[in-house]
């Protein structure tokens, strides 16, 4: 019997599974969930089931509270109509941390914040980042906004500032 098999037997007896799955509508683009094992996961299918429930397809919910068990963190897409705060509170019961993507409203305004917070000129910040002077001013006067990519790196850097120089920079050896 596959796992899919035996997930989908030991569900059922949880309550009934439609034979279709429940996962996202092609024109869904869903929500990108950042689980954190807060505790360990004694049994793991109410959590698949409470993701499957949230939207995920059996195979992603499945994947990702295996990985959660493995290591501290994993990612899993649920259906965007989901109710985030319900869905945490229920995983929180079970030693599961849920987070999403931080989204920026003003992203002109977080960056000099980002930026300031650091004490750094816009030269010393647009150098950390490897991008042209011009372009940070033009992200801080709202004119053009970065991508998501990078706008993490700040964030991150705002963070851990050791860390992040040393994942992007290497000693010159003399």
């Amino acid at each position: 019997m596959s796992t899919n098999s035996e997930l989908r037997a030991v569900l059922g007896r949880l309550g009934p599974i439609p034979e279709e799955p429940r996962g996202r509508a092609a024109s869904d683009p869903g929500i990108a969930l950042i689980l954190r094992r807060a505790a360990p996961i004694p049994d793991r299918v109410p959590a698949v089931k409470l993701l499957v429930d949230a939207g995920a397809r059996l195979s992603e919910a499945h994947r990702a509270v295996t990985r959660l068990t493995a290591s501290d963190w994993a990612t899993c897409p649920v259906a965007s109509h989901t109710n985030l705060p319900h869905l945490a509170q229920w995983l929180a019961a079970l030693g599961i941390e849920v987070r999403v993507s931080r989204q920026t409203t003003d992203a002109a305004t977080e960056i000099v914040d980002l930026r300031k917070r650091q004490d750094m000129s816009q030269a010393e910040y647009a150098a950390i980042l490897n991008v042209d002077v011009r372009t940070l001013q033009n992200w801080e006067q709202g004119r053009n906004q970065p991508d998501s990519a990078t706008l993490n790196l700040m964030r991150a850097f705002a963070h851990a500032p050791a860390i992040v120089e040393e994942a992007i920079s290497e000693p010159v050896l003399g």
